[in-house]
């Protein structure tokens, strides 16, 4: 029985076989939800999910439901008692201008909408300024200038342009519509 007992635990925590296109359609309404909450451009949101989440299995986005690659932070805990937790993960970082593998913490929820939640609320939290202000300007503020907004959210310098390009080869721009 405990050996059953192991293969059905395995079986349930086995990440989800999943590429982009299904990640997407799977969370596609969940995104959009969002966007109309917090003025984020959903397609930045989905190009956020392809460039943290990879195109195929990604046990920190299928398993972990965090597909935005969110560092832990103890407020995750407070935020959503007990459906959010840290986990170790390696993690190829940018610093002093080379990469480095190193191991850190990243938030572990209980659903992928807490994960967007999370995400989604990194633009309001006042590290992040520059994309705040273009947010509480969306009647004059363009997508674009939302891109080029967004500092510090990842270490990758070609992070910014990363977005835009994933846009465009995986034809995000309907999201917006």
């Amino acid at each position: 029985l405990a050996v059953i007992g192991v293969v059905i635990w395995q079986q349930k925590h086995k990440p989800v076989e999943m590429n982009f296109q299904l990640r997407l359609k799977k969370y596609e309404k969940s995104i959009i939800a969002s966007a109309r909450e917090t003025g984020v451009w959903p397609s930045v949101t989905a190009a956020q999910l392809y460039i943290e989440a990879g195109d195929g299995p990604n046990k920190l986005a299928d398993l972990d439901n965090n597909g935005f690659g969110l560092k832990w932070h103890d407020n995750m805990a407070r935020r959503h008692r007990n459906l959010a937790w840290p986990v170790t993960y390696e993690t190829k970082e940018y610093i002093d201008g080379e990469y480095v593998t190193i191991d850190d913490l990243f938030g572990k929820f209980a659903n992928f909408e807490i994960g967007l939640f999370e995400h989604d609320r990194i633009w309001w939290n006042g590290y992040h300024e520059e994309a705040r202000q273009v947010l509480m300007n969306l009647e004059t503020g363009t997508r674009d200038e939302f891109i080029s907004a967004i500092l510090h959210y990842a270490t990758d310098p070609s992070y910014r342009a990363a977005i835009t390009k994933v846009i465009q080869e995986q034809k995000l721009d309907y999201l917006d519509e």
